[in-house]
């Protein structure tokens, strides 16, 4: 079985952005350079408060489906952002698209976990 693809679509500070490639091989963490404290130091409180949100709403669909979900961020300015906002109507940001069926522009934790559940029983 195919995981689940959670795209999360928004202004989110650039860190949250990387590859997964890149994720693997992020020489600055491995190294100790406290980087991601001075970059998210440099947005204003709105964007880092809608990240904490983004965050918690992934995380907790993680914790509870693992493996069964692939959380991807997406640059609505990104060419692959501006398709998906087109394609699914979006005005407003941030919106997860659950497995290209189902968008959800309220980050509750439990309304993510039972749409991607709906998604694993389809």
């Amino acid at each position: 079985m195919r995981p689940i693809r959670l795209e999360v679509i928004g202004l989110l500070p650039q860190i949250f952005n990387m590859c997964v490639s890149c994720q693997v091989t992020d020489f600055f963490q491995v190294a100790g350079v406290p980087y991601q404290e001075d970059e998210l130091a440099g947005y204003p409180p709105d964007v880092l408060a809608t990240q904490t949100r983004v965050a918690e709403v992934v995380s907790s669909v993680v914790q509870r489906f693992g493996d069964a979900v692939w959380p991807v961020t997406v640059d609505p300015y990104s060419p692959r952002g501006l398709w998906l906002s087109l394609r699914y109507h979006l005005r407003t940001y941030p919106a997860i698209i659950i497995d290209g069926r189902e968008v959800l522009h309220d980050l509750s934790p439990d309304l993510a976990c039972a749409a991607v559940a709906r998604r694993l029983e389809a």
